[in-house]
């Protein structure tokens, strides 16, 4: 009984993945929902309250699969040696800043994540997950930070704002490109949020330098 009610649940969920992507989060209704995963109108309350509870299911299991993603990309530059530019920038942390912008830009190439990026300033369970987005990528940021800036991250609560805003302004940025408001390509998308990300991460450094150790 168990197995069977979890497949009918994992119809609703594709399904209303599908209807997402090809007609907006407008589109689902209990009933043309059920129709489409072959499923009569009782079945989707055996699983969900209402449509809110069926997209805070779907944006959250979205989430966790972007944010495995983002982490593995960001991950994938840990190995690296720690060079630094004539400034003092971290290498490292620059590609993994850029590592982790491909691969949020990989994920918003699936229909049905642009359409939820595009419509959460609609909805409020898709505004509460996207500020649990935000949240986890700062948290993400910050931890890759340290491990790589090592005694040049900036103590106290300004990087975690200025993390949080850049962060604001990436989604913004890929939500109003995925909306067709401006033109350009992918690659100036990626370059324009790496230069925000880095951007803001070095007016932190310079305008509250990291204390060095005295010396006895």
């Amino acid at each position: 009984m168990e197995e069977r009610r979890a497949r009918r649940r994992k119809r609703l969920l594709d399904e209303a993945s599908n209807v997402i992507a090809d007609e907006g989060v407008d589109a689902i209704k209990v009933r043309s929902l059920s129709r489409r995963a072959g499923l009569n109108d009782r079945y989707f309350y055996e699983s969900f309250s209402n449509i809110e509870a069926l997209l805070e299911t779907l944006v959250s299991a979205r989430i966790a699969d972007a944010l495995v993603a983002l982490s593995v990309a960001a991950a994938s530059t840990s190995d690296s040696s720690v060079p630094t530019t004539d400034s003092g920038e971290s290498i490292e942390f620059a590609t993994m800043i850029e590592a982790t912008v491909a691969s949020a830009l990989d994920i918003v190439e699936d229909r049905t994540v642009a359409r939820l990026m595009i419509q959460s300033r609609q909805y409020a369970p898709l505004r509460r997950l996207r500020r649990l987005l935000v949240d986890s990528l700062v948290d993400l940021t910050e931890e890759r930070g340290r491990s790589q800036l090592g005694d040049k991250v900036v103590e106290g609560k300004l990087p975690g704002l200025v993390a949080t805003a850049a962060m604001e302004g990436v989604l913004e940025l890929i939500i109003r490109w995925l909306e067709g408001e401006f033109k350009a390509s992918r690659s100036e998308v990626q370059a324009a949020a790496i230069a925000l990300i880095t951007g803001l991460e070095g007016a932190v450094q310079a305008t509250n330098p990291p204390r060095s150790e005295s010396v006895e």
